[in-house]
């Protein structure tokens, strides 16, 4: 066995990184979710820098097949990113007014797959270069983001709204902090087996409504927003640390 993983190994590693974090000037998280996991964790001086999207391609929209709507789910085919649990509500399901675009990142860019889940139609497409995501989010109208996994930030939940997309979380993590229930996405409790296809079944039905652009959306922090933010950080530190 790696002697360096043995109980007594981690309890010292544990103990360093403590001290560097409570010695330090500033804590940096994120998101507000997981400055709220480091402050339970005795650690006073963090504070939420949330992280500033770049500049996005433009949107090329392309319109969907009368009385269906797209939904979207780029997070790839790790199990932490929940698609196991889209997939088995589809197949559970009758939703045949859905389609599904799902990006697994195992596959090479302009691979396409087509399958059917349940009623639903389903084309698994191949890893999508930046300078291409304008294209990719034109193609739905939702995303899905069902993730098991208690994830710090959640870049794509930001991606879509910053598009004008319908956006579907879970409940775990920082995927949320951007999400208004009813407004503009919806945020599924992964406790509730039925939760996720009873919404599924409620995009079903009002196909109309989530096939336009929410009419508002939370404030998306910018890339020169967060770089005015982090400046403003190491200067107040500056200020406050003794001459060296």
């Amino acid at each position: 066995a790696d002697a360096r993983h043995d109980p007594a190994a981690s309890a010292a590693r544990l103990r360093v990184l403590a001290a560097c974090l409570t010695q330090a000037h500033a804590v940096l998280a994120v998101s507000e979710t997981f400055a709220t996991i480091y402050r339970r964790a005795g650690i006073q001086t963090v504070r939420a820098v949330v992280n500033g999207l770049p500049e996005l391609p433009p949107l090329e929209r392309e319109p969907p097949a009368e009385g269906r709507l797209r939904l979207g789910h780029f997070g790839g085919r790790a199990y932490i990113k929940g698609l196991f649990l889209l997939k088995r509500a589809l197949i559970r399901g009758s939703y045949r007014n859905l389609e599904l675009v799902v990006v697994d990142l195992a596959m090479t860019h302009g691979e396409v797959v087509h399958e059917q889940w349940g009623a639903t139609a389903v084309k698994i497409i191949g890893r999508v270069p930046q300078d291409r995501i304008g294209w990719l989010y034109g193609q739905i109208d939702v995303l899905i983001a069902p993730s098991i996994w208690p994830e710090s930030f959640g870049l794509v939940v930001r991606e879509a709204l910053s598009y004008g997309k319908w956006v579907v979380t879970s409940d775990r993590g920082a995927l949320p902090e951007a999400v208004i229930p009813e407004v503009n996405g919806f945020v599924v409790d992964l406790r509730d087996s039925l939760a996720l296809p009873s919404l599924l079944s409620k995009l079903q039905a009002e196909i109309p409504r989530f096939s336009k652009s929410p009419e508002a959306s939370p404030h998306i922090v910018t890339m020169q927003e967060h770089v005015r933010e982090l400046c403003g950080v190491y200067t107040d530190v500056l200020a406050a640390a003794p001459a060296t």
